[in-house]
C-alpha cells in the first residue's frame, strides 16, 4: 500500500478546508459565531454570517474527520515493516495540484456567495478566445481573492472542471517545478489553471513572462493570485507589461461590504472597512515583506495621515475641548515655547506616492479651488477607510506629546481621544462619499472638493454637458443645525460657484437622519441610502 501517495492527498484535502473550531459569543442579546485558530502562538478570529454557519460546521467538521484518517495513516506508515521506495507517477505533481472533485468541492463551498462586481471581469477573461494573456487578482490581502477563484469554479460546466487544476503554491516550489506541472497538465488536456500565492515562487519575479509567454500562448487561461501584491507590482514593472489582465479587488464599496459582512452599520465600514473578516493582518502582511520597500510605504501613508491630523489635533482644538484657554495665558505659553500644531514637511516623496497609487493604497482627491488665489493642495483618498481611520488613531497619543499634552489625566485624554475620532470619522465620511460619487458617474460628470479662501463645499458634482451642478454638504450627525450648512445659504460662495460651474440645480446635505424635502430647495438625504444606491 502506497502509504506516502494516500498521505499527501489527504494533507492537501486538509489544506482547502477551514482550520480550528467554531465559539460562540452573546453580545447584547444577540449571538455571534466566530472561527478560531491559534496562528504562530496568537488567537485569531473571523466572524461567520448566520448564513453560511451550517456550511461551515460542515467543513470543520470534514476537517477533523480528515485529520484523524491522517494521524492513523501515518501511524500505520511507521508500523509498515516494509522498505518502501516511494517513485511519484505521472499523476503525482512538484507542486500540490488539485483536479476532479477537489475542484466542485471548493466551488460548493461558496454556493450562495454573493458575486462581487469584480467577478464579472474574471468570467470575461475565462471566457474570452484571446490567448498570450494571464488573469491576476491584484490586490490587499483579505478582499476576497480567494472566494473569486472558488465562485469560478462553481459556475464551471462538468466539461470545463474536467479541464482544471487548482495549484497551491509553496515558499519550497521554484518555476521549473510549477512550468514542469503545468506542461504536464497541458497534455493531460488542463486549459483552465487557477494558482494560489504564486508569489511564493523563489523565481517569480525574474521567470514570470513564462506564464503568457509559453503556456498563455498555447490557449491556457491562468489565473493568478497572491498575497503580496509588492510582488505582483514588481513582476508587472519587470517582466509582464501588457501581458496581463488585471482584476483589482482592494475596493470594497460601503454596499458591497455591507451584503458580504452581512453588516451594514457606516461606523463599522468607516472603521474597518475594506478588509473581510475581523482579525486585521499587521501591515507587511498586507503587502508582503521588501525590505526598504516596505518601509517607503509604511512613511508615506504616515505621512499623508500626519497631515491629515495635524489639521485636527492643534493646541487650541486640546484648549477649547478641556476649557484650558482660561487656565493658560498666552505669556505662558509663549514662555514655554509650547506648540500650536504638529508640523508636517509639505513635500511627497512622489515615487512613494505614485507606487501608493499602483498598490491601490490611496487614490488622490479630486480638488479644485474656487480662483487663482486659492492653492489646490494635494489631499489623498484610502479605497480602504478602516486603513486611514486605524493609522490616525494610532497618531493621536503621539501628536499629544508634541503638543507637549503628553501628562493629560486619563479622563481628559479620553475627552480628547473620542473627540479627535469623531472628526477623523466625519472626514473620513466626506472621503467616501466623494470618491464612490466619483466612481459611479459616468464620464459626463466630474465629483470633485471645492475650495474657497474660506471653507469648502465638501462635494460638487459637475454636468459638463448641461453645464450644471449639484453642490453636496456631508454631515455625520442624525440631527443638522445651520452650522454644518453654512456654505449652502452663502450668497456670496453659490455666486461664485455658479459663475464657473452653471446653475446649481440641488443642494443636498447628507445625514444619518431621515429623507425630507425643504423649501429653500434644499434636500435632506440619508447618507448610507444615498451610498447605497450607487
Amino acid at each position: 500500500m502506497d502509504y506516502r501517495a494516500m498521505i499527501e492527498d489527504l494533507e492537501i484535502q486538509i489544506s482547502m478546508l477551514p482550520i480550528g473550531y467554531i465559539s460562540k459569543k452573546n453580545i447584547n442579546g444577540n449571538v455571534y459565531y466566530y472561527q478560531q485558530w491559534t496562528e504562530n502562538g496568537k488567537v485569531k478570529s473571523k466572524y461567520i454570517k448566520k448564513s453560511e454557519l451550517e456550511q461551515f460546521e460542515g467543513q470543520i467538521a470534514k476537517r477533523k474527520q480528515l485529520e484523524k484518517e491522517l494521524k492513523d495513516l501515518k501511524e500505520k506508515e511507521k508500523k509498515h515493516v516494509e522498505v518502501i521506495s516511494y517513485v511519484p507517477h505521472k499523476e503525482r505533481y512538484k507542486t500540490n495540484v488539485v483536479f476532479g472533485t477537489a475542484l466542485q468541492d471548493m466551488g460548493e463551498a461558496v454556493r450562495g456567495y454573493e458575486a462581487r462586481p469584480c467577478f464579472e471581469e474574471l468570467t470575461n477573461y475565462l471566457d474570452s478566445p484571446e490567448v498570450d494573456k494571464i488573469c491576476i487578482l491584484y490586490g490587499l490581502k483579505r478582499t476576497g481573492k480567494t472566494t473569486l477563484i472558488r465562485q469560478a469554479l462553481f459556475r464551471m460546466t462538468k466539461i470545463q472542471l474536467d479541464r482544471s487544476a487548482y495549484i497551491k503554491i509553496i515558499k519550497s516550489n521554484t518555476m521549473e517545478e510549477l512550468a514542469q506541472d503545468l506542461k504536464d497538465l497541458y497534455d493531460k488536456k488542463v486549459r483552465y489553471v487557477f494558482i494560489e500565492d504564486v508569489t511564493n515562487v523563489s523565481d517569480f519575479i525574474e521567470s514570470a513572462s513564462v506564464l503568457s509567454d509559453v503556456f498563455a500562448a498555447t490557449g491556457m487561461k491562468i489565473v493568478l493570485s497572491s498575497r503580496e501584491p509588492l510582488s505582483f507590482w514588481n513582476v508587472i514593472h519587470d517582466e509582464l507589461y501588457h501581458k496581463a489582465e488585471m482584476i483589482h479587488t482592494t475596493f470594497i464599496s460601503y454596499g458591497e461590504y455591507g451584503v458580504i459582512m452581512d453588516n451594514d452599520s457606516l461606523d463599522n465600514y468607516m472603521e474597518f472597512g475594506g478588509v473581510l473578516g475581523e482579525e486585521k493582518p499587521e501591515f507587511d502582511e498586507y503587502i508582503g515583506k521588501n525590505g526598504e520597500l516596505t518601509e517607503d510605504i509604511q512613511k508615506g501613508i504616515e505621512k499623508i495621515c500626519r497631515r491629515f491630523l495635524s489639521k485636527i489635533l492643534t493646541r487650541e482644538y486640546v484648549e477649547q475641548k478641556l476649557g484650558l484657554t482660561s487656565k493658560v495665558s498666552i505669556w505662558e505659553r509663549r514662555k514655554d515655547k509650547q506648540p500650536q500644531y504638529v508640523e508636517v514637511p509639505e513635500i511627497y516623496n512622489d515615487t512613494t506616492i505614485n507606487l501608493l497609487k499602483d498598490l491601490d493604497f490611496v487614490k488622490e482627491c479630486p480638488v479644485a479651488g474656487i480662483n487663482d488665489t486659492v492653492e489646490e493642495v494635494k489631499e489623498f483618498l484610502f479605497l480602504q477607510p478602516g486603513r486611514k481611520y486605524l493609522k490616525c488613531k494610532e497618531l493621536i497619543e503621539p501628536f499629544l506629546k508634541e503638543l507637549k499634552f503628553g501628562n493629560l489625566s486619563a479622563h481628559d485624554k479620553q475627552i480628547i481621544v473620542e473627540g479627535v475620532l469623531e472628526e477623523i470619522r466625519n472626514c473620513i465620511l466626506k472621503d467616501i462619499v466623494l470618491f464612490e460619487t466619483g466612481r459611479g458617474v459616468s464620464e459626463r460628470y466630474r465629483a470633485f472638493r471645492l475650495h474657497f479662501p474660506e471653507g469648502s463645499f465638501d462635494m460638487v458634482v459637475y454636468d459638463k454637458e448641461q453645464n450644471q451642478c449639484t453642490v453636496f454638504e456631508i454631515i455625520d450627525e442624525m440631527e443638522v443645525q445651520q452650522k454644518n450648512y453654512k456654505n449652502l445659504i452663502d450668497d456670496a460662495k453659490i455666486n461664485e460657484l455658479e459663475k464657473r460651474y452653471g446653475k446649481i440645480t440641488t443642494k443636498y446635505i447628507l445625514y444619518r437622519g431621515e429623507d425630507y424635502f425643504e423649501d429653500d430647495k434644499i434636500v435632506y438625504m440619508n447618507v448610507e441610502n444615498y451610498l447605497k444606491s450607487l
